[in-house]
């Protein structure tokens, strides 16, 4: 297994996201897990929480470009899984 070992910058919710999907690599976790641990609140207000997780997801991405690591989801639905993934050479 292959270390993950790339720290985006602490306390931000891409910091959180990444830590989340990191302790479980390399298994998935449901979005409503996800927006729990980094800090959204699924059961009050699960479009703003869904929404703020996809910004977070898209920046985390942007963060981890160029380390060989990507953050992956099953797909960009409410029910979808997310996780951390080496990024596939070509």
């Amino acid at each position: 297994m292959a270390e993950i070992n790339v720290i985006p910058p602490s306390d931000s919710r891409e910091s959180r996201l990444y830590e989340a999907l990191r302790a479980k690599y390399p298994y998935s976790l449901r979005v409503q897990t996800v927006a729990g641990l980094i800090g959204l609140s699924w059961r009050d207000d699960p479009l703003r929480s869904f929404t703020l997780l996809c910004i977070s997801f898209h920046r985390l991405n942007q963060e981890l470009l160029g380390t060989g690591w990507q953050a992956v989801r099953t797909d960009v639905t409410p029910e979808a899984f997310y996780a951390l993934s080496p990024v596939a050479e070509s």
